[in-house]
């Protein structure tokens, strides 16, 4: 049994249920003329009768958001008062220095109550934190909503896509026992505000009904394709939308590029509100690093880290679906009986499948490495050693293409969740043509299991192939302004050439073939044109004729 005594700010063990605090900040926002303080904070550690955990890594712990009301007037007042060396528990806070909370946790907190303690205690814990997801939700309580349920509360609590859908749906992951996915119904349009606060609407459906959940952005180099992204994360992020439009909520943010610059996605670039990025989500491939609010400068990315972070979050906080099963999956399409093997400091083990090795090992192998009672080493995986990959029992050796295939999709794996808004740029680079569509396809596929959306930009008309027309916007920016138009054909399994010029125009304008072509009209009469060049493709010999003839 949990209760407001065993909540609290402190060192794990010190409560059943140990917070810590990321960040403080008063607010210009009073109730009955008291201050309103934002906590910024994570579930540190928990204990529940049938289940311990060890104190969580920065990959584990699951953030909240608190709100302190009370007569006290500065952040170092609270952060003293609540970092206090006599275990400050929620009960004493209220009790003792009559300061009322309401909270609303994360969609991952959520998942890992729910994954980690039994439903009778998940229940009393978020009804001791004040959740104001669950007490609304699941409690249905008349009194907490006349007491917490008023414009300040909610918008401080509520302030954008993720906290929303944290209220909305977070609570549904308590109350399920049956295993049955709960999805959002998919949005027709991600609407946009462009700079001129005009609405431009992405499709995300099509007339023949195509299951493809993504919208594909194409357009020269400086049509505007990044300043759109930038807007739309911020637009999530802060909340932002068109009222009666795309007022759809994700329960995250993915972003994921595969561009030299890409620093306008890191965390630090979008907001300084640590609070607001709870669940964004940002992957630099070119950089090898991963980006969150726990990470702010980046931590590399190898594939055994991105393993790790899919193990802890299929074992501390699952959710409806495994994201190792995804994992499986993706990579059976490139060897399909695959096994792999892991290095520890102490002997090396084989396994079957991504599923196989978390039924098997769970956390054992990511955990620290010195065991901290007893000081004795225990077993780990090598932070430095790669996963080996087998084919037919022998070693498989990974293209560099292929490497960056794996590393794209492990990616977002990683981090996908249900219901997410991921957004992908540039997927081509570094990957040959039928490594490309293969992405796009298991994308596609990532997508669909997780009920989630894709927005991606492009140069690449094999994209377009794998997408509708409908679902596709061509940007052209002139004298400042970005345009938006659809494809004159239908793109969906078409010709890529004819991608290519429908979507870029004559793509020979400034090409050496421009210039060749011009040299041998001017060089040779119409019968040596057809006798030297009867190599040539007819396209090709053509055009030289076309030349000639427009002399």
């Amino acid at each position: 049994m949990i209760t407001v005594k065993d909540i609290g700010f402190g060192a794990a063990g010190d409560f059943k249920c140990s917070l810590s605090i990321r960040g403080i900040k008063r607010v210009n926002k009073n109730i009955n003329d008291k201050k309103i303080f934002v906590v910024d904070a994570v579930i540190a550690a928990l204990i529940s009768d049938d289940y311990l955990n060890y104190y969580l890594d920065d990959d584990m712990k699951v953030p909240l958001r608190m709100l302190l009301i009370g007569e006290i007037n500065k952040e170092s007042e609270v952060l003293n008062l609540l970092e206090s060396s006599g275990r400050m528990s929620l009960f004493r806070i209220k009790k003792e220095f009559k300061i009322d909370y309401v909270t609303q946790i994360s969609d991952d907190a959520y998942r890992y109550i729910n994954k980690n303690m039994n439903g009778e205690d998940a229940l009393l814990l978020l009804k001791a934190l004040n959740d104001l997801g669950a007490h609304l939700n699941i409690y249905k309580s008349r009194s907490f909503a006349n007491k917490y349920v008023n414009d300040d509360i909610i918008s401080l609590l509520l302030d954008n896509t993720f906290s929303t859908y944290a209220f909305q749906n977070g609570y549904k992951h308590i109350i399920n026992n049956e295993g049955v996915v709960y999805e959002i119904m998919r949005p027709k349009n991600l609407v946009y505000s462009d700079e001129y606060y005009d609405k431009v609407s992405f499709p995300l459906t099509n007339s023949v009904d195509i299951n493809i959940p993504f919208h594909v952005l194409i357009g020269k180099n400086g049509s505007g394709k990044t300043h759109i992204l930038c807007n739309l994360i911020k637009d999530k992020v802060f909340g932002r939308s068109f009222r009666g439009d795309d007022e759809t909520v994700y329960s995250r943010l993915v972003v994921v590029s595969n561009t030299i610059n890409d620093k306008c996605y890191r965390p630090s670039a979008i907001t300084r509100d640590k609070n607001r990025l709870n669940n964004y989500h940002f992957i630099s491939l070119t950089s090898e690093k991963y980006f969150n609010k726990f990470f702010p400068r980046g931590s590399k990315l190898t594939l055994l880290s991105l393993v790790e972070r899919i193990v802890k979050r299929d074992v501390t906080k699952e959710g409806f679906f495994k994201q190792s099963e995804l994992l499986d999956s993706v990579i059976r399409k490139i060897i399909p009986d695959f096994t792999f093997s892991i290095k520890t400091n102490l002997h090396k083990y084989y396994y079957n499948s991504f599923s196989e090795m978390i039924r098997r090992e769970g956390l054992a192998g990511f955990s620290a490495n010195v065991d901290l009672v007893t000081g004795v080493e225990v077993e780990y995986y090598l932070p430095d050693e790669e996963i080996v990959f087998y084919k037919d029992n022998f070693p498989f050796s990974f293209s560099s293409g292929q490497l960056s295939f794996l590393i794209g999709m492990f990616s977002i794996i990683s981090t996908i969740e249900n219901n997410s808004l991921v957004i992908i740029e540039e997927p081509e680079n570094y990957l040959h043509p039928s490594l490309l569509t293969h992405f796009i396809n298991s994308v596609t596929h990532v997508l669909r299991d997780t009920n989630s959306i894709a927005l991606i930009s492009t140069h690449s008309p094999l994209v377009l192939r794998e997408t509708p027309s409908e679902q596709i916007t061509i940007l052209h920016r002139s004298n400042g302004k970005t345009y938006y138009k659809k494809t004159s054909i239908e793109t969906f399994g078409a010709d890529t050439h004819q991608i290519m010029i429908d979507v870029f125009g004559d793509l020979y304008s400034n090409a050496i073939f421009r210039e060749e072509v011009k040299r041998m009209a001017d060089s040779y009469s119409i019968p040596q044109i057809i006798k030297k060049f009867s190599n040539f493709s007819s396209d090709t010999l053509n055009k030289i004729l076309m030349e000639k003839k427009s002399k």
